[in-house]
């Protein structure tokens, strides 16, 4: 089963608002709403799965991110401690194939991580994490149409609401998004290294 989704985030004054659906969606198109949910706390991380619902579980249940070590700094992290740590997890819970182009290893797991912040965004298909410039980004099927609610109410201050208002969005128009929603916030940790 895929789930075939919308998960946004908004970073905002210090904040990371995440938002998810809960449609799980087959290749057939048939449908059912998830118990467990797309977005959740991981430690100091929000954390939001899109694709294989799979790959969610791992991140949720099994993946332990590292320590950051002092010193270093958050984008190296991330490309490099972090998501080779996440590869190994999605590696042992049978979550990973090589392309046979190419020869690359691939997950059908894309994920948006909150993290001191800032938000960045994982492709499954070659692990490849980035922090975004924008205050903002989507996964999923329903991400083209999330995007555009969110950069039509880029000005309005609320980020929660435009989250939702962005889920319910590409819920309307995406048959692969459903409600109800989740959605969380990650606080700014005091004393926080960048």
């Amino acid at each position: 089963m895929l789930a075939v989704t919308c998960v946004l985030a908004i970073a905002q004054g210090g904040r990371v608002i995440m938002g998810g659906d809960s449609a799980l969606t087959d290749d057939d198109m048939n449908q059912s709403s998830m118990a467990e949910t797309k977005v959740f706390h991981k430690g100091e991380f929000l954390i939001g799965g899109s694709g294989s619902a799979r790959g969610g579980q791992l991140m949720r249940f099994r993946f332990a991110p590292p320590k950051r070590p002092r010193g270093m700094d958050a984008d190296e992290y991330m490309a490099t401690l972090w998501i080779d740590e996440l590869r190994k997890t999605f590696k042992v819970g049978g979550h990973t194939f090589f392309e046979t182009e190419g020869g690359e290893e691939s997950s059908s797991t894309n994920g948006l991580i909150g993290y001191r912040g800032s938000i960045w965004v994982m492709y499954g298909a070659d692990f490849q994490i980035e922090r975004l410039r924008d205050p903002y980004a989507a996964i999923g099927s329903g991400s083209a149409i999330a995007l555009g609610s969110l950069y039509s109410t880029k000005d309005q201050g609320l980020a929660k609401k435009r989250v939702e208002t962005a889920l319910r969005a590409a819920c309307e128009f995406n048959a692969s998004c459903r409600p109800p929603f989740t959605i969380l916030t990650l606080e700014p940790k005091t004393k926080a290294r960048p």
